[in-house]
């Protein structure tokens, strides 16, 4: 009966040690989404920064010549 007793425990160490996997693979998944999004906007931040920028130029040029 012992044997049997390490089997199960040996397989839901295997199950438990399964879900910690997918759980950990799922947060990591969920960070990296998280940064791509953030690196997006900030891609996005700054393009329109420089939008502006070069339309305040433009128009100060229009201004002075």
């Amino acid at each position: 009966m012992r044997g049997a007793s390490t089997r199960i425990n040996s397989v839901t160490s295997g199950i438990f040690t399964g879900i910690a996997a997918g759980l950990t693979g799922v947060v990591a998944n969920a960070a990296a989404t998280a940064v791509g999004f953030i690196n997006q906007l900030g891609a996005s931040i700054i393009k329109a920064g420089a939008d502006a920028e070069k339309s305040s130029l433009v128009l100060l040029c229009k201004l002075v010549f």
